[in-house]
């Protein structure tokens, strides 16, 4: 979070070593430079919490306040009325930071900045995906908007018969077919999502969609390729850093789009759901 916020130049983690009471140092050329303690316990106790924060404070009394004239201390819960006070009378200079203001340092960065967090706590990958639709389907809300309202029908076809429709070959409709069933769960995670939303955002995200499929040409009639080019567009556009598990929700939300019926070549005649069904 530290480097993050501050940059890699300007940390110095002292962590893998006996600390002296600091878990890194941050060094600001223009700034005052800060010592930083971390606290995070499994259970948070006050009277735990206020030892900790006196033992590590004077240990940077000692070790580190001549050159770092700043001292932080972070816990991994709400600081209690009895902590901050402790803290405030060490000095003004000095701040205690819980558990809200973690959070929102990570609510104000990028989303490539949010991921390598995720990543460092082990963040399971549905709620990495989460987070990231909600700001995919924020950013195509936000994208200007020159169409006319459209009330999308949302009847799935025969799933089989149009995946086979938008393929040139058994190979290719093979290949879409493994793609599809891979994206599943995330599909499902999609639909959930989506349905959040009022119905006029709801059909402006989809307005969109179809408008860039309706503006992709390939090399090939394959309906299957268009789609693939989608994604592709899609992810340069979103996933900058080229993220696995967030290229698979971007395939999942074209791939829900497709299902519905809105891109793609159309069958005839719509049927029942044959063959493929969310968990």
């Amino acid at each position: 979070m530290m480097i993050i916020e501050y940059g890699l130049a300007h940390i110095q983690d002292i962590r893998s070593h006996k600390d002296q009471g600091a878990d890194c140092l941050i060094n600001l050329a223009e700034k005052t430079n800060i010592c930083v303690a971390c606290y995070a316990p499994q259970k948070v106790e006050t009277k735990k919490l206020i030892r900790k924060i006196n033992k590590d404070f004077q240990s940077y009394l000692k070790y580190w306040q001549k050159d770092y004239p700043c001292w932080c201390f972070y816990t991994n819960s709400e600081p209690s009325p009895e902590s901050i006070k402790q803290v405030r009378e060490l000095g003004t200079q000095h701040q205690l930071h819980g558990l809200n203001h973690l959070i929102q340092l990570i609510e104000q960065k990028t989303f490539p900045e949010r991921l390598q967090i995720y990543r460092k706590l082990k963040i399971n990958d549905e709620y990495i995906g989460r987070d990231f639709l909600e700001r995919l389907f924020d950013e195509i809300l936000l994208q200007p908007y020159a169409g006319k309202p459209i009330q999308f029908k949302a009847l799935a076809p025969a799933i089989l018969e149009k995946i086979n429709i938008n393929t040139a070959n058994e190979q290719e409709s093979a290949e879409f077919r493994d793609l599809m069933i891979s994206t599943l769960q995330q599909q499902t995670v999609v639909e959930e999502m989506l349905s959040a939303y009022e119905n006029t955002d709801l059909e402006i995200i989809k307005y969109k969609v179809v408008s860039n499929y309706s503006f992709i040409s390939t090399s090939s009639d394959s309906g299957f390729r268009r789609l693939l080019t989608l994604i592709h567009q899609f992810n340069n556009q979103y996933n900058r850093i080229n993220d696995d598990e967030l290229r698979c929700y971007i395939s999942a939300f074209v791939w829900c789009i497709f299902s519905q019926c809105l891109i793609g070549v159309k069958q005839a005649s719509s049927g029942e759901n044959n063959g493929i069904t969310a968990p």
